[in-house]
C-alpha cells in the first residue's frame, strides 16, 4: 500500500476554486438579467413603434375620406346622431363589405378580424366663421382603441385633425 503522503505529483494541477466559480456565477448572472432588462424595453418600444406607424396610416385613411367629401357633408357625417366608427385590420387597412364600399358594423368587423375601432366626432370651429356666421373649420377628434374586442380596450390615442371649407 501507498502512502498519502508519500505520494510525488508529478507537475502542477490546476483547478478553479469554489470561489472564482460562485464569482463567476454571480458576475454571468448580472449580465444576463440586464441584458433581459434591456430586451424587455426595447420590445416594448417596438411595440408602440408599430402602434404609431399603423395608426398614422389609419388616421391618413379616415381623414383622406373626410376631406374627399364637400366640407357640409363631412360635418353631417361626423356629427350624426351616432359617432361614425370604422374599424382596421392589423396592418391598419380598412375594413369593409364585399363591395368594398361599406364600412362595416362592428359584429361584422369582429368576425373579419377587426383589430383596430376609430370612433369619429366633430365640432366646428367659430372662431373662423365667415361674416354671415357660416363655419369654415371642422375639428375633427378621432379616437383610435384597440384590440376592438376588448371592453374596454386597454389601449387607445386621440387624433385632432382640422378640415377647412375652401370656397
Amino acid at each position: 500500500m501507498t502512502d498519502r503522503n508519500s505520494m510525488k505529483h508529478s507537475g502542477n494541477l490546476s483547478a478553479f476554486s469554489l470561489i472564482e466559480i460562485v464569482l463567476a456565477m454571480g458576475i454571468i448572472s448580472f449580465t444576463l438579467t440586464s441584458i433581459m432588462g434591456v430586451l424587455s424595453v426595447s420590445m416594448g418600444s417596438s411595440k408602440a413603434s408599430t402602434d404609431d406607424t399603423v395608426i398614422a396610416a389609419m388616421v391618413n385613411d379616415v381623414v383622406g375620406d373626410l376631406r374627399r367629401q364637400s366640407f357640409d357633408a363631412a360635418k353631417n357625417y361626423v356629427q350624426a346622431a351616432s359617432s361614425p366608427v370604422v374599424f382596421f385590420d392589423s396592418c391598419g387597412r380598412r375594413l369593409r363589405n364585399n363591395t368594398g364600399m361599406v364600412d362595416l358594423d362592428r359584429p361584422s368587423a369582429l368576425a373579419a378580424g377587426a383589430v383596430y375601432q376609430c370612433t369619429q366626432t366633430a365640432q366646428t370651429d367659430n372662431d373662423t366663421s365667415s361674416a354671415n356666421g357660416t363655419a369654415n373649420m371642422l375639428r375633427a377628434n378621432l379616437v383610435f382603441t384597440w384590440p376592438a374586442a376588448a371592453i374596454p380596450p386597454p389601449n387607445s390615442r386621440v387624433i385632432h385633425a382640422s378640415i377647412a371649407r375652401y370656397n
